[in-house]
């Protein structure tokens, strides 16, 4: 009778313990109700990314960090809430989101669907694809050794990035993405925004990119023009919280002075501003003062946004804190 009931306890113990393990797994390695080692729940667990935040307050790289230590307290019950991440624009002040997106999965801000306008949409489409940025960068780097005998949106501009990044997703549908990728476009037959949801992704790439095809005879266009933050889809494609973060925070600076992207960008900052105001969680985030078409400033840019978005972790959290105690 004692064997027969420990038998019964073990087997209760290997259940319960497989169960935990499917939950563990679910949540990237971290047991979503353990206050030691939720990052959610306790400040405290938070990765380091270069150091102590003492060092990264003295560097060089923006204002000195404002953390916290103390833990957020959340009912067990709680189920995560799905968060989409929306990447705004900014020509090459855009590759600054893969300093953001690196920031965001080192300190375990889950991220359940992607949306991007203008170049920052390379980015998204890279992280889309696998959830890993280092092909991003390793393809950054190559472009920024390469000839620069161009200036945006002209020809010679457009077969550079066909060739350095677009190429990688000739092939590449987006229903086969390993994360749901939101990428508008402007049909102008309709006069409305599309949200494709199969077929390749090129040319969803391209339309979103190339903005000086705006006066030509075709089908699509850029959102730029007409929707930069695109929070009601998002929401109705079953996203709980809308993350958008803007790169376009200072006064423009142009390696060229091109009246053509002057106009563009003047434009779009004016559609953040008259944006931003209906947004429930807006991001600014400062990449440094660089100019939006150089090439020479981007690992800087990278660097700035990645340390400057630091700081932004401890109000995301409570947001994912809030709405999963709110689900009570």
């Amino acid at each position: 009778m004692v064997a027969k009931n420990f038998f019964l306890l073990c087997l209760i113990m290997a259940i319960g313990c497989s169960s935990k393990t499917a939950v563990v797994e679910n949540y990237g390695g971290v047991d979503p109700f353990d206050a030691k080692t939720n990052p959610i729940i306790n400040e405290s667990y938070l990765p380091e990314i270069d150091g102590p935040d003492e060092q990264l307050s003295s560097n060089k790289f923006g204002p000195p960090l404002e953390s916290t230590n103390e833990p957020i307290q959340i009912k067990k019950s709680s189920r995560m809430p799905t968060v989409a991440v929306v990447l705004g624009p900014g020509l090459y002040l855009g590759f600054g989101h893969i300093g953001i997106l690196k920031t965001l999965k080192k300190y375990h801000i889950p991220v359940h669907m992607l949306s991007a306008v203008g170049f920052s949409s390379i980015i998204a489409a890279y992280y889309a694809t696998s959830e890993n940025l280092s092909s991003a960068e390793w393809d950054v780097f190559k472009f920024i050794q390469e000839d620069d005998n161009f200036w945006a949106q002209d020809e010679n501009w457009k077969r550079a990035i066909k060739d350095r990044f677009l190429k990688r997703f000739l092939e590449v549908n987006i229903q086969d993405l390993s994360l749901p990728l939101i990428l508008p476009i402007f049909s102008k037959k309709s006069g409305k925004m599309v949200y494709e949801s199969r077929g390749k992704i090129a040319p969803l790439l391209e339309t979103s990119i190339f903005t000086s095809n705006l006066q030509k005879n075709t089908e699509f266009e850029s959102a730029l023009f007409h929707q930069i933050f695109n929070e009601t889809e998002l929401i109705q494609k079953g996203a709980d919280i809308v993350l958008f973060f803007d790169v376009l925070v200072h006064d423009l600076a142009l390696r060229v002075n091109n009246g053509f992207i002057v106009g563009i960008y003047s434009s779009v900052i004016g559609k953040i501003q008259s944006e931003r105001s209906r947004l429930q969680y807006y991001f600014p985030v400062d990449c440094g003062n660089f100019e939006i078409d150089s090439k020479k400033d981007i690992v800087s840019v990278i660097k700035f946004c990645e340390q400057n978005s630091v700081k932004l972790i401890p109000e995301i959290k409570k947001i994912l804190a809030h709405w999963m105690d709110g689900q009570q």
